[in-house]
């Protein structure tokens, strides 16, 4: 049989001066005290008060948390939403390879367009040296349409030699899609390794490179 006298014993009682002092002790202590004040009366309605103010404050922390979620997926979709009306429009296209070529080799791209000569090699563009051994040939663009494209090498204005592999493919609404879904970086909208090109929209001026590296076998 238990000892009586030890459970009373065992129980914590807490006297205090004033009912203010019950909102110094931690909450833990008011849930397992007995507490009273300093005439002996028990502090149930003020315990009660405390045990309240305790379940507020939990509460009011979990509403905080949920807001704060609701806002991160409220910009979540934001972004998401802002990503998807960027309108794409392409004016102008820029053909772009970095590459250091031997003295009297020049780079030209020939193509499906007739502005890079349809696949005519006596019509084909050469591109423009810049610094840093990158070469650009810039050309307009209408009607959205598909077309494919190689790198040749030119030497004494005539076409030495093709990249090695398959004709490389422009599928404008693969593009299109693509850029509307890429990553925006201030006007620039960012698409990497679709088919071993980069692409980089200028949103300002219309303008899409097409960034490549020299096809090998």
């Amino acid at each position: 049989m238990a000892d009586k006298s030890k459970e009373k014993k065992a129980e914590k009682k807490i006297i205090l001066e004033t009912s203010a002092d019950l909102y110094k002790l931690p909450v833990n202590i008011i849930k397992t005290a007995k507490i009273y004040n300093y005439q002996g009366k028990y502090f149930e309605k003020l315990y009660k008060e405390a045990l309240e103010i305790e379940s507020g404050i939990s509460q009011n922390k979990q509403t905080v948390i949920k807001n704060q979620q609701d806002s991160n997926n409220q910009n979540i979709q934001s972004n998401n939403q802002n990503r998807r009306k960027i309108d794409i429009r392409i004016d102008r296209i820029v053909f772009q390879m970095k590459y250091q070529t031997i003295m009297g080799q020049e780079l030209g791209v020939i193509g499906s367009l007739n502005d890079i000569g349809n696949w005519d090699q006596n019509k084909a563009q050469k591109l423009r040296w810049t610094d840093g051994n990158v070469w650009i040939k810039d050309i307009n663009y209408q009607n959205n349409i598909d077309f494919e494209f190689k790198f040749i090498f030119i030497e004494s204005g005539k076409v030495k030699t093709w990249e090695d592999g398959n004709n490389r493919a422009f599928k404008f609404n693969d593009i299109k899609s693509r850029l509307e879904n890429g990553n925006l970086n201030g006007d620039l909208v960012l698409v990497n390794n679709v088919a071993q090109q980069n692409y980089e929209l200028d949103t300002k001026t219309n303008t899409l490179k097409i960034i490549c590296d020299w096809n090998k076998k």
